[in-house]
């Protein structure tokens, strides 16, 4: 397939990126379309469908992101690139939630871009010609080459899951010869991860003429496990009755290794492992909706470590990184696994403590208060820190709570540090 058959649209609001970008992108395609903005992206992409999206993330009138979700929900596979810094949380927990199809990294390396793009126009090359391969029989055949040279993975199998083709990327990737798959089921590539639950619905599916689209987790030769995203549509006669099963897959191993990574790093804080202000905040959300929901109590603590500028001034910024950690070990190791800890921002951190009330959370603010204050920390002589306390009042909102929190804190603070106050 030549550049002819792809066309990309590129959203991007800075001119110096947009005007780069364009004509790098001008080499994969018969058409680029070109916005700079969101809403102005939207509005192409409506008239003109392209094949593949490209936008940068942070814009006016309408971000990336949210092009993004307006597009999905017009086309849910439609195959959607952004742009974007790899510090972004918030961003990359929504981006996940989207399906996006890819990540460029800013500043953009060109390079990147062009192996990206590939395997994109790849994909869709694939996509087309597995399209055509379920039509008829006979332009299975007229395809065959193609198949044969497809870099994702072909098998073909009877009604019974007899495997009677396998093209030579489903050999390599599942390192069996073919004559090893030939003639065997296809539960050869059965890993154990999945139920039986799961393949009664993959194959009441396609016994029914159905198409199924799903990822597998499948077992290689040598015993590894890879994700196989695959789709598998029935073949049929003249009469309309299945015959066949064409599966079109491929190895997405390392893109969801990414999406773990990108999950880890929407959702963690890098220096102490804790769960990041967005993830706290979210789960904050959660407990508000289920407490409304069973009338149940639960506390908010907010922890700030005393005086820890004259740390970092005093001893540097290592030091101050040593004590942020080790902090956040104590506390991990004093609070239950019912419990979420998370930093909130520099020296803060908050404690969602489900299932408690004013009484049970002053006991537990007073626990982590003394075992801090206790913990023989290297460098320093001693570190204390100063928590508030608050229960959740049924009806409030997430804002009314976290401020009496926060003010809870304030106070103790204000009398003297080393303290538990309730607000």
């Amino acid at each position: 397939m030549s550049k002819n058959d792809i066309t990309i649209l590129y959203v991007e609001d800075e001119v110096h990126v947009r005007e780069m970008l364009s004509r790098f992108l001008q080499r994969f395609c018969t058409k680029l379309y070109i916005a700079k903005n969101g809403e102005e992206g939207l509005s192409l992409y409506k008239k003109h469908h392209p094949d593949i999206v490209i936008s940068d993330i942070r814009m006016p009138k309408m971000s990336g992101l949210e092009m993004a979700e307006a597009i999905k929900k017009i086309n849910p596979s439609q195959l959607i690139m952004l742009i974007t810094a790899h510090n972004d949380s918030e961003f990359l927990h929504k981006a996940i939630n989207l399906g996006i199809d890819g990540y460029i990294l800013k500043p953009v390396d060109l390079d990147a871009v062009n192996e990206k793009l590939k395997t994109l126009i790849q994909r869709i090359q694939n996509e087309r010609a597995a399209q055509q391969l379920k039509e008829s029989e006979e332009k299975l055949k007229l395809l065959s080459q193609a198949v044969e040279q497809m870099h994702e993975m072909v098998q073909i199998t009877d009604v019974d899951g007899k495997i009677i083709y396998v093209n030579p990327a489903a050999t390599e990737n599942t390192q069996y010869e073919e004559n090893e798959l030939i003639g065997k089921s296809n539960r050869i590539l059965k890993s154990g991860e999945h139920s039986k639950k799961f393949y009664g619905n993959l194959w009441k599916t396609v016994l029914d003429g159905k198409t199924y689209q799903n990822t597998l987790i499948n077992r290689r030769k040598d015993g590894s496990l890879y994700y196989d995203e695959k789709i598998i549509s029935p073949i049929k006669d003249k009469d309309g009755k299945v015959r066949y099963f064409v599966s079109t897959s491929r190895d997405i191993t390392q893109r969801v290794a990414l999406e773990k990574e990108l999950q880890k790093l929407a959702t963690k804080d890098a220096l102490t492992g804790l769960y990041n202000r967005y993830k706290m905040s979210t789960l904050i959300e959660d407990e508000i909706k289920r407490t409304k929901r069973y009338g149940e109590v639960f506390s908010l603590l907010m922890l700030d470590i005393d005086k820890f500028k004259n740390v970092n001034d005093t001893y540097g910024h290592d030091v101050g990184d040593y004590i942020l950690q080790e902090l956040s070990r104590i506390v991990l190791q004093t609070i239950r696994k019912t419990d979420s800890f998370g930093r909130w921002g520099g020296e803060e951190f908050m404690l969602l403590a489900p299932h408690t009330n004013t009484q049970q959370a002053m006991e537990l603010a007073q626990k982590i208060r003394k075992s801090v204050e206790e913990h023989p920390f290297e460098h320093v002589e001693k570190i204390t820190v100063s928590i508030g306390v608050t229960e959740y009042i049924n009806g409030e909102k997430e804002t009314s709570l976290l401020k009496r929190v926060d003010q809870a804190l304030y106070e103790a603070k204000a009398s003297g540090r080393n303290r538990v106050v309730f607000f």
